[in-house]
């Protein structure tokens, strides 16, 4: 059996992100100053403008294997509106379920619009000879790249393929194929059926997910 690419991963991707900060210092006394500041981070998810972004609407977290009822499954769900195969070179068994009727919304993730990041820097300076300082604060941490561009490979799929062991190659050296070769064996072998399938795994974002907020604390 060997698998092989039906199309390419294609997106469009646009993205506004917004970021607005401000801080005071004040002077208590002679040898201490305080800093207070809050900065505001808006980082929507992409939007694709090539409307082929697919995510995975998982209603339920299953335990048990075999599950009859099919709105306890996952669902493709193509942003936009319309047929989930517009445009798409592709068909998903029947086993898989599709949609494309909005309800994920524009961008098929939420946006997280409650980042607020407080800052606060202390400077104490006992003697002439010495300043202690410290600060604290809230720092969100968006995510790499990979994990929001992901999503775009599930409308790409694959095609796997049952090779026909007995069709001899036209290799005087190796007339028969060798299993160990499967993506050989794939172009010059017999082929018996062959079947759509989703990518390699399923590519999702949770939609209502929060960004990540560490706080870190520093002295010195």
């Amino acid at each position: 059996m060997c698998r092989t690419g039906i199309t390419q991963a294609y997106a469009k991707f646009r993205s506004t992100s917004q970021y607005y900060y401000f801080d005071d210092s004040w002077k208590v006394r002679p040898n201490l100053n305080i800093s207070l500041g809050l900065r505001y981070e808006n980082t929507p998810p992409w939007y694709d403008a090539s409307q082929k972004f697919v995510n995975a609407e998982v209603p339920y977290f299953e335990t048990t294997p075999n599950v009859q009822d099919l709105s306890h499954h996952p669902t493709f769900v193509r942003i936009g509106n319309g047929d989930f195969y517009e445009g798409v070179a592709l068909r998903f068994g029947p086993g898989i379920q599709v949609a494309r009727d909005g309800r994920m919304g524009v961008r098929s993730v939420d946006t997280d619009n409650n980042d607020f990041a407080p800052r606060l820097g202390i400077a104490w300076t006992p003697s002439p000879n010495w300043t202690i300082r410290a600060g604290a604060g809230v720092f969100y941490a968006q995510d790499s790249g990979t994990p929001k561009f992901d999503p775009a490979r599930n409308l790409a799929g694959y095609r796997l393929e049952n090779t026909n062991t007995d069709f001899p190659r036209p290799e005087l050296g190796r007339p028969l194929p060798q299993p160990w070769r499967r993506d050989h064996d794939c172009e010059l072998s017999g082929r018996a059926r062959s079947a759509a399938a989703p990518p390699d795994s399923l590519h999702d974002r949770i939609p209502a997910e929060r960004t990540a907020q560490p706080y870190q604390e520093h002295g010195f």
